[in-house]
């Protein structure tokens, strides 16, 4: 569907489309719905569809129902433009390709079933069912924003004319103030340029005096910068590389670092907690054996009482380590002897010669104190492994944590960066001169004297003095101008109507500027005008006045609407609570018509009175009306019809809820 909106393309502009570029024009269902962005032509789709299957001709009271919609179509139908084609295929539960075309310039066609007909065999065989209204919170807030427009407007061209007006008053007192003072302003007017051309000079020779001022702290500050070079350089290159290795580093980096060293330095922590215990544990073990190891000492890395333990119990240990080797060669070397054979020395078989072995190694081996303390020394030894791999993580923490804040700091680095360059550069550029030459230039300018503020302020004032005496100068010109040509200002003579309209139109201006703040927000401006009440200049009268005006206006605007299953004819809308006032003197809340009640009483009637004959076409626009239970039974009730027969085809419409990256989704249900 395609064409051009009269009054709106211009020749070479592209026509309206429906579908957009990009969006499939067709899909294989015939239960639809298109949900698109505003202004992306679905309220046309349909227009054009009904259009198509002759539903001005259908409907013969829609001039007296939906006169909006009248005149929509009408247009649409008389569009020289307008071209489109659509094809409605079903196959269940009988075979029906209805194809309906209008090239430009021509008259629509039809074809069913491959045979071209006439439109009258289409709207024999076919129904339209055209639910389509506007949502009256839209057609209320557009009417609202229109007015609004047009009072914002109107205070803009309003405003012109004040300001021309005003500027005529202006001349008018000037002229009157200037005639008044002719007798005052007698001073010759070289006197006033003598005045200016004196306070000239001075300025200039104040000016030269700044020039001087500026270059002799110009001259300070770079020897300043010569004391300071190393330093400045020093502070430049710091930061610079600072920032530079801070810059490399990603935030996320740190973060994933500095929670991996947490979660080892907690597992390490756990462990030595562990270890700890053993340790509290061994040495409790000891006690019952008369050795009595200070845990905590151990814990505090004392180890005294611990090394004198393993000191004494050394011989021992070496004397049991011996018996154990000798015990375990003696062993190995039974072991290549078959069991029953005999040990000469003590007269024994081998297999007891070896379980006696084995009781001397298992005797050995229950040596509690020794275990103990072998037990104990390695706890020792785990923890300090533990201790140092902690240090460790801690270390690898401090300075995780430590670039962590600096990249924190980095916008304030970089402020102090830039800092540091800007005295880098001054540096380079005072190091352009030798300190002996600058020294040398200070010695010259020694005799300089001054505060460069006071002279600056000197210099405004004395340009203030000029300004006043050039201003006499032209005023005393200006009598002289009178006195010679008597000339008066435009419009002088006028200048009571003048002051009157420049009332009006002050008063106007007012009103218009009030007139769109209520527009916008009624509520709102509704309590700033009580807080001020019917004092002078627009007031809470006024406002009653314009509100009461607009809801008129509003309702000598609007259609009939359906509410209560029947039509509503609406002669006042409250706009402050968005209320319709019917003829009958009901008040309707807005709020209550946005639940498509008569989208539903018009769908359920329009299928009791069903003629079997003739197949419905189903279009609802503005679907959004709909709560989420009544558009599901408007949806059971369409499938329902499409699988007994007696619908062709269902398009449902509805404005795109949120972002969405297409202008138009059109998708089966």
């Amino acid at each position: 569907m395609t064409y051009k909106e009269p009054e709106y393309h211009r020749a070479d502009d592209p026509p309206f489309s429906f579908p957009p570029k990009s969006i499939a024009p067709c899909i294989d269902s015939n239960l639809v719905e298109i949900e698109g962005q505003n202004g992306s032509g679905k309220t046309t789709l349909l227009n054009c569809l009904a259009l198509a299957l002759g539903y001005l001709d259908q409907e013969k009271e829609l001039k007296n129902k939906q006169p909006t919609l009248k005149k929509k179509l009408d247009a649409l139908d008389n569009n020289a433009s307008l071209e489109y084609l659509f094809r409605i295929h079903c196959n269940e539960p009988e075979n029906i390709d209805l194809k309906i075309q209008r090239e430009t310039g021509q008259k629509t066609k039809f074809w069913l079933n491959t045979r071209q007909v006439a439109s009258e065999e289409i709207t024999k065989r076919f129904e339209v069912i055209f639910l389509t209204e506007d949502d009256p919170t839209k057609v209320i807030n557009s009417s609202l924003g229109k007015l609004r427009k047009y009072f914002l407007e109107m205070e803009k061209n309003i405003g012109a004319l004040h300001d021309g007006l005003f500027k005529i008053i202006q001349n008018i007192l000037e002229y009157r103030k200037i005639e008044g003072r002719q007798k005052d302003l007698t001073t010759d007017i070289s006197a006033y340029e003598q005045a200016i051309s004196d306070a000239q000079n001075k300025q200039e020779e104040q000016k030269k005096l700044l020039t001087k001022l500026q270059h002799k702290a110009e001259v300070i500050n770079k020897l300043k910068l010569h004391e300071d070079e190393k330093q400045i350089k020093d502070t430049y290159e710091k930061l610079k590389r600072k920032v530079s290795d801070l810059e490399k580093i990603t935030d996320s980096n740190i973060s994933i670092k500095l929670t991996r060293e947490n979660y080892t330095l907690r597992n390490i922590e756990k462990d030595i907690k562990t270890v700890n215990e053993r340790i509290r544990t061994t040495c409790k073990t000891l006690t019952t054996y008369n050795q009595n190891i200070n845990a905590q000492k151990l814990l505090d890395n004392d180890y005294t009482e611990f090394n004198q333990l393993k000191r004494s119990i050394a011989p021992e240990k070496d004397k049991e380590d011996i018996q154990l080797k000798m015990v375990e060669e003696m062993i190995t070397l039974f072991n290549r002897y078959q069991e029953s054979d005999l040990i000469p020395i003590v007269n024994l078989p081998v297999s007891d010669a070896k379980k006696e072995l084995y009781r001397i190694k298992a005797k050995a081996a229950t040596n509690r104190v020794l275990s103990l303390t072998d037990a104990l020394d390695n706890a020792v030894k785990d923890r300090k492994d533990l201790v140092g791999k902690k240090e460790a993580a801690n270390s690898k923490i401090e300075k995780l944590a430590e670039k962590n804040e600096d990249l924190k700091r980095l916008h304030e680095l970089n402020e102090q960066l830039a800092t540091a360059e800007t005295k880098y550069i001054a540096l380079q550029d005072a190091l352009k001169m030798s300190r002996s030459q600058l020294l040398e230039r200070q010695k010259e300018l020694n005799d300089v004297d001054g505060d460069i503020t006071s002279v600056e302020k000197r210099i405004r004032d004395i340009d203030r003095d000029i300004e006043i005496n050039k201003k006499l100068k032209a005023d005393s010109e200006r009598c002289r101008e009178l006195e010679s040509s008597n000339k008066r200002p435009m419009h002088e003579e006028h200048e009571e109507k003048i002051n009157i309209l420049y009332e009006r139109m002050t008063n106007l201006k007012e009103k218009t500027y009030n007139w769109s703040q209520i527009l916008q927000d009624p509520t709102e401006t509704r309590k700033e005008f009580d807080k001020i009440g019917n004092n002078q200049g627009f007031s809470l009268k006024d406002y009653q006045i314009f509100v009461k005006s607009i809801g008129e206006y509003l309702g000598n605007q609007f259609e009939p609407v359906a509410y209560d299953y029947k039509f509503h004819n609406i002669q006042y809308f409250d706009i402050e609570n968005s209320i319709f006032t019917t003829s009958e003197d009901r008040k309707i809340p807005i709020d209550q018509l946005s639940q498509g009640q008569s989208k539903i009483t018009a769908l359920t009637g329009s299928f009791k009175k069903m003629n079997t004959i003739r197949k419905k076409i189903v279009l609802i626009d503005e679907i959004a009306d709909l709560d989420p239970e009544n558009l599901q039974k408007v949806k059971n009730m369409l499938k329902e019809r499409l699988h007994d027969g007696s619908l062709v085809l269902a398009i449902l419409v509805r404005p795109t809820h949120g972002p969405s990256p297409n202008i138009v989704e059109v998708r089966e249900w």
